[in-house]
């Protein structure tokens, strides 16, 4: 007996020494990052979440008695210290709450809870994880630390009356994880049908969704990347717009064009209204006519110093070196550049130009119905002219 007794406190020995020296391997690290939490030891550590962007907790309007009114206020970051927010907080908002009439005593309580706390998304979540809401007599300061999935409510009661009372929803607005664009057969026209952009959207976590539409602002759609086509298109130019010009205007030597082709936002819409995460599309097309312009002609001729306008110019010419160019471009060589933004309301909550994607590439030029060159089936010539040089 004495033995094994001798042996059990050997091993209670190493025992002792064996937890101390996991327990001080988690707690240095653990106060040196200042985690210190026993709480949450041997909890196996999250996956961090993709980066989203535009998500945001909004407030709807309130319902109940009447007797008990609701305004609400958005606040901004820097005023997060002065209201007791962290720093760190999605969004904020005041909700100050008036009991009617305005002579009746202003105490209020409140509660807040998961509209449906046993919904997939709420089962085993507890809101103040998510909401955390403060009391200053009659103003509660309401923040959000993380997107939530289901929606919560705020009721708000009179703390003299509580039969009078009232309550506002939380809804916490899809952020958005990713936005994939491709336009339908790579390829965008010079003329003819519209071209269709695709938005494959993939949002973050939320209960309701916000609105893709395009920034104007920003141009809203060019052609970019398009070295090959320009070279091509200043070919086609020489080919077909110096011999219209040089007719026209004789002697003229100093001209230029620019083809921007900026294309022409047509429309925005969800593929299906009633579910926008099945995404949106765009159509566009490009007006080839606009963004051309001459510089003026030197010489010495009758016509020199003309500046011809836009309208002068021979159309046909126009598009015969557009399509000749556009048929000539062996390379998928340009991108659409492109400025969409999300929002809420009047709330802009994200555009691509946050985060650099604005351009899709790799696209081929389509002459669509631009003008058909015509193909040269004989030579006239005038007999009656013709000399013959002695050799």
């Amino acid at each position: 007996m004495a033995n094994y007794k001798k042996k059990s406190n050997a091993w209670k020995g190493v025992a002792v020494f064996l937890a101390i020296a996991v327990a001080a391997a988690y707690i240095v690290p653990s106060a040196i990052l200042n985690q210190w939490n026993p709480a949450k030891w041997g909890e196996q550590t999250a996956e961090q979440p993709d980066e989203i962007y535009g998500g945001a907790m909004v407030i709807g309007e309130n319902s109940g008695d009447q007797a008990i009114r609701l305004t609400s206020n958005t606040l901004l970051p820097a005023q997060y210290a002065e209201y007791g927010v962290d720093e760190q907080a999605v969004t904020a908002y005041t909700i100050t709450a008036e009991v009617q009439p305005s002579t009746a005593l202003q105490d209020i309580d409140y509660d807040y809870h998961f509209v449906d706390a046993s919904s997939d998304w709420a089962t085993g979540k507890t809101v103040s994880d998510y909401v955390t809401i403060s009391q200053d007599e009659n103003t509660l300061t309401v923040s959000c630390s993380q997107a939530f999935g289901e929606q919560i409510a705020v009721d708000i009661s009179s703390r003299f009356n509580p039969d009078i009372s009232t309550s506002c929803t939380l809804d916490y607005v899809k952020g958005i994880v990713s936005v994939d664009v491709s336009v339908t057969g790579n390829e965008v026209w010079l003329g003819g049908d519209a071209a269709v952009m695709d938005f494959d959207i993939t949002y973050g976590t939320g209960t309701i969704y916000g609105e893709f539409g395009i920034d104007e602002s920003n141009g809203a759609w060019t052609l970019e990347g398009m070295n090959e086509f320009s070279n091509l298109l200043q070919a086609g130019n020489n080919r077909y717009m110096d011999s219209f010009l040089n007719d026209r205007y004789p002697g003229a030597v100093d001209y230029s064009f620019d083809y921007s082709l900026a294309a022409q936002y047509l429309t925005m819409s969800a593929r299906d209204e009633e579910d926008p995460s099945a995404g949106y599309y765009a159509e566009f097309q490009f007006d080839y006519a606009d963004g051309i312009s001459t510089s003026e002609f030197d010489g010495d001729g009758p016509d020199h110093g003309l500046t011809p306008a836009i309208t002068d110019l021979d159309t046909t010419m126009l598009q015969y070196a557009l399509r000749w160019a556009a048929e000539n471009n062996s390379g998928a060589d340009c991108g659409l550049c492109y400025y969409i933004e999300y929002t809420y309301g009047d709330t802009v909550l994200w555009n691509n130009l946050d985060d650099g994607d604005e351009w899709v590439s790799g696209l081929s030029i389509n002459p669509g119905d631009l003008e058909e060159i015509p193909t040269a089936t004989g030579i006239n010539t005038d007999k009656n002219n013709i000399v013959f040089l002695p050799v």
